[in-house]
């Protein structure tokens, strides 16, 4: 007898013939708007802290400019691994 996995199969490896494919095209479209939207939120924070970042730095505030730091961080580390280029938070950083 072969033994059951013990985790369920990503749907990305699920192929769209498979019976177990739960996921619509529908679903599919708004899961990557929803990733869409995730990056873009990401890149915006994250051009906000570096934009906070660089005036704290101007003014000598070196904690604030530590706190905006790690701030723009955690935001880039959450656009990249959404897709987003740093090109991206700088054309937006410079629009804000």
């Amino acid at each position: 007898m072969m033994a059951r996995p013990t985790h369920p199969t990503p749907v990305s490896q699920l192929t769209d013939g498979d019976a177990n494919s739960t996921t619509t095209a529908e679903q599919q479209l708004d899961e990557r708007a929803a990733r869409l939207a995730t990056r873009d939120r990401a890149v915006r924070l994250a051009a906000a802290a570096r934009n906070a970042m660089a005036v704290a730095h101007d003014a000598g505030d070196t904690e604030a400019a530590g706190h905006a730091a790690r701030e723009l961080g955690l935001w880039w580390a959450i656009a990249d691994t959404h897709g987003a280029t740093p090109a991206d938070i700088l054309a937006v950083g410079a629009a804000l």
